[in-house]
């Protein structure tokens, strides 16, 4: 209705079905003499400030964050006037321009430079302040009109951003987390059937049904699944949770992310501030009313439903993080993995990887306290006007720092799966799944003696953030 969509990938999408009038209804209210109230307590917590004072309390804010902050503030105008937003985003915008001409922002606030505040920094290094930076880029700065200052004033912005970067984040180190259990399975050889597409279908999550696909696909063509399927060779019954349940744990997470992308995608296509202006009168009561419109109060600014939606997220990823640390023990522990102690051929001299599982224990459990939820707490501000707030911009936050460890962990669970395969030679695992093993390989040689694993878990950690293990299922 208001012409301006933005999808999780943000894509704009614009339709002819744009309000006629908002902005000029906007300016006709501020010349009349009708009551009403545009700031409100919350005008005292500005976006500037929930998202540059992180700097200020030692807190790195990654310049993807802000920009991606930004988008979600130009998606929030153009939601509430979408006949004035065009300066702000697509190609040939302000910060298009300003970039071209060679400038970056470093308040954090790239709105902030736009309207000739703040500081910006050039080519050559130097940081000037933002109108300088305007007037050499032959831009001129933004004049906010009436309901613009107050729409890039709401910290849900803020919280969007972070957690639409962290679901991005999250499907990649997801699908990489299918690809270190499909080798953690046959390291340990394990047994495909409980992935079979019958069980999937008797319990119908889609997320569990795609780990099962994924799983199978992976591990197609292994001869070391043929070759313990003779009891005599191999007496257990049935695989630990950690490699039977895999489809029912990652799928779980993988159900737990749409749902949280739903909810994202909705945020993205919503009109948060307050109070709301509606250019066509309507039926109902309102607050304030005039012939060509309304202007009316609610809640929409307030941050719960992000807020429960990074939870969710948060909840996810120390799930991931718990039972892929479950099968690193798994295949380091002789007493389950049937493989040499700590995956070195000669354990008695050499430790292998054992401080590399002590090592995804530590992440596994700071991400579990980490995973405490925010939205259930609150505390009153604003002279108890904002008497329950959701917390959501912190719950968003540490969503970065979560996948960080994720990334680590599922790293080490792939350095331990490729040297317990190799222990399996002249057996060989599944064709997928050899790829998944050269491209570890390509940043991490096998380990024969003990040596510093901090660079080879770096390394691939590289590898699952930028899609490189993610993109072999797809």
């Amino acid at each position: 209705m208001f012409g301006y969509l933005i999808d999780m990938d943000g894509v704009i999408y614009h339709d002819n079905q744009l309000i006629p009038g908002a902005n000029r209804f906007i300016q006709e209210l501020c010349e009349s003499n009708v009551p009403f109230m545009f700031l409100t307590n919350n005008s005292q917590r500005t976006w500037r400030d929930v998202v540059t004072k992180l700097q200020r309390m030692g807190i790195e804010v990654s310049e993807e964050h802000v920009f991606t902050c930004a988008i979600a503030t130009a998606r929030f105008l153009a939601r509430q006037k979408p006949n004035g937003t065009a300066y702000i985003i697509g190609e040939g915008g302000l910060l298009t321009a300003l970039h071209s001409n060679g400038y970056s922002i470093v308040d954090r606030d790239p709105d902030y430079v736009v309207i000739g505040e703040g500081h910006a920094r050039i080519g050559t290094g130097e940081i000037i302040t933002g109108p300088d930076a305007m007037r050499q880029a032959n831009i001129k700065p933004v004049a906010l009109e009436a309901k613009e200052g107050l729409s890039l004033l709401n910290g849900t912005q803020g919280m969007l951003a972070l957690l639409s970067l962290a679901l991005r984040d999250a499907d990649i180190a997801t699908d990489t987390a299918d690809v270190a259990a499909a080798l953690s399975l046959d390291a340990l050889r394990g047994s495909p059937g409980a992935f079979d597409s019958r069980i999937m279908h008797a319990r119908a999550y889609a997320g569990a049904s795609m780990t099962a696909r994924n799983l199978a696909h992976l591990n197609e063509g292994s001869q070391i699944r043929e070759s313990h399927r003779d009891s005599n060779k191999d007496p257990r019954v049935q695989d630990a949770y950690s490699l039977r349940c895999t489809p029912q744990v990652h799928g779980a997470v993988r159900d737990s992310l749409a749902q949280a992308r739903e909810m994202a995608a909705v945020e993205l296509n919503s009109a948060t501030d307050n109070p709301l202006v509606f250019a066509r009168a309507g039926n109902g009561k309102s607050a304030s009313k005039s012939a060509a419109g309304d202007i009316i109060s609610g809640g929409n600014f307030h941050g719960q439903p992000l807020a429960m939606a990074a939870d969710q997220v948060a909840i996810a990823l120390a799930t991931l993080g718990g039972i892929s640390e479950r099968r690193i023990e798994q295949m380091t522990n002789p007493l389950t993995s049937m493989l040499p102690a700590f995956l070195t051929p000669e354990p008695g001299l050499n430790s292998g990887f054992m401080i590399a599982q002590v090592t995804a224990a530590a992440l596994t459990s700071e991400n579990k306290a980490l995973a405490t939820p925010h939205s259930v707490d609150s505390i009153s501000t604003s002279g108890n006007q904002e008497d329950y707030v959701s917390m959501g911009m912190s719950g968003a936050r540490r969503l970065n720092r979560m996948l960080q460890n994720l990334r680590h962990t599922i790293a080490i669970e792939l350095l331990c799966a490729a040297q317990g395969i190799e222990l399996l030679a002249p057996l060989q695992t599944g064709t997928l799944a050899k790829k998944a093993i050269a491209t570890i390989r390509a940043a991490s040689p096998k380990v024969v003696e003990d040596r510093p694993l901090a660079p080879d878990i770096e390394s691939v950690t590289a590898k699952i953030a930028d899609g490189t293990f993610s993109a072999i299922l797809h």
